[in-house]
């Protein structure tokens, strides 16, 4: 392999936290990238771990050359953090061009306030508002500081048909609306505390799960219709009510749908906490159940599944983390994702640090672990430092390509091979457009790592 930089962006101020995503402003224009950051740490809104801001929110904007076209920089009112101000890009109004949607807080002097919420329309090609609505953050306005403060939005389509999700509540009651290209009111639903079934997840995907034209949400491990907000079937509904870390959707050898979820918290005894569905919904096998019950125990916080050699094979890695340091790791389990049973998996440094991505199109996955590129075999490919913001496909380049921050630091970068090809194999994990879309929803919630959320 020749891994290289591919491009630079500099954003002009040293980076404590960022997010980023990928929008297009005409069909016929190359993509470019819109990067949310604050010279402050990430701020996130559980109590034990929010901190005061040091630094304000940007937004800006910038094209295939790291050329800057606009930035914004945002009020005190707005917390820097993934959770107090999520983004998205999606083309809502059908005119060719991929608008930003952004939930904030517009009270300056009042930064927890969630009565002076807004979702704000943004025009890519300039940064300047196009509109702005009220944010229906009050739905969360009694609960702890860890549920109040987690708006979302997501996106998709029906029949081709554009449909806008925003969304409040995590852990106990939530609360969705659905809007259609005219902004007026498609539908809305309340999923209240005491219903059956899983919470939310920390990462929406959003696909045609049942291939009938309208695209459905994983909400947590309940699959939803984006065309009026009913359930098509809820994973766990008899056995489980809490929050999941991890919902992977991904393609099995034998081509079908497959769930993988890595489970949080609402533990009780024998609750199973790694589970893999079929594409009905129905258990396939179950790994690690609760022992015992106290704060913050039998927390699986990190997962994946990772296309490995020989013959494309789907590898599942499950962590569980120290009840008292979050993240931490406990237990760590390399499975087999089509059976749950234990594989061994030889590697030079810890695979609960790693994260996969396809640099040279193969269709398999290499592994990117703080700050170094390594083969499937363990090899060092290269030392890249940073830290990983996305891994996934960008400007019409062969294989994947890792976008990389360093904190403290001006600069992001793009990394990739310059000698990849895209095999037929890497071909058909992209060919359903499923993946390039995430990456227009990789600035709301943990929507990052889209190569990583879906697998072929």
């Amino acid at each position: 392999m020749n891994i290289q930089i591919l491009k630079e962006f500099d954003l002009g101020l040293p980076l404590g936290n960022i997010r980023s995503l990928q929008l297009r402003i005409a069909k016929d224009e190359p993509e470019y990238i819109l990067f949310g950051y604050s010279d402050s740490h990430n701020m996130d809104p559980w109590e034990e771990y929010i901190r005061p801001q040091t630094g304000n929110m940007h937004l800006a904007l910038y094209g295939e050359k790291g050329q800057r076209l606009w930035h914004r920089e945002y009020g005190p009112g707005v917390m820097p953090g993934v959770w107090f101000c999520p983004f998205i890009a999606f083309d809502l109004d059908r005119d060719g061009m991929d608008e930003i949607y952004f939930v904030h807080n517009t009270d300056d002097m009042r930064p927890f306030s969630v009565l002076n919420s807004i979702l704000e329309k943004i025009d890519p090609r300039t940064g300047e508002t196009m509109d702005s609505w009220y944010f229906p953050a009050e739905n969360t306005l009694h609960e702890s500081i860890a549920n109040c403060y987690r708006p979302n939005l997501t996106a998709g389509y029906v029949h081709g048909e554009p449909v806008l999700v925003t969304a409040q509540g995590t852990y106990g009651d939530m609360f969705l609306q659905a809007y259609n290209s005219d902004m007026s009111k498609r539908w809305e639903r309340k999923i209240s505390a005491e219903e059956p079934g899983p919470r939310s997840s920390h990462h929406i995907s959003v696909i045609d799960f049942n291939e009938d034209g309208i695209d459905e949400v994983f909400w947590g491990e309940r699959l939803f219709s984006l065309d009026d907000g009913h359930d098509l079937f809820v994973c766990g509904k008899d056995d489980f009510q809490g929050h999941s870390d991890v919902v992977q959707m991904f393609w099995g050898p034998d081509g079908k749908k497959y769930i993988y979820t890595c489970r949080e918290d609402k533990d009780y005894v024998g609750c199973w906490r790694v589970v893999m569905y079929d594409e009905k919904g129905n258990v396939v096998w179950r790994r690690v159940q609760s022992e015992y019950t106290a704060y913050n125990t039998n927390h699986i916080h990190t997962g994946w599944v990772a296309t490995v050699r020989p013959d494309h094979f789907k590898m599942a890695l499950a962590v569980k983390i120290k009840p008292q340091a979050s993240h931490i790791p406990d237990e760590i389990y390399v499975m087999d994702a089509m059976t749950g049973e234990d594989v061994a998996f030889d590697f030079p440094v810890p695979i609960n640090t790693c994260s996969p991505v396809d640099l040279n199109g193969d269709g398999y996955h290499e592994f990117y672990a703080k700050g170094v590129l390594y083969d499937e075999t363990g090899k060092v490919l290269c030392r890249i430092g940073g830290s990983v913001l996305n891994l996934t496909k960008y400007f019409g380049y062969a294989g994947e390509q890792a976008l990389v921050w360093y904190p403290g630091e001006t600069k992001v970068r793009l990394w990739g091979d310059l000698d990849a090809v895209d095999s037929e194999y890497l071909k058909k994990r992209y060919e359903n457009g499923y993946l390039e879309r995430m990456t227009k929803l990789t600035g709301a919630g943990y929507n990052t790592l889209p190569t990583v959320t879906c697998s072929f």
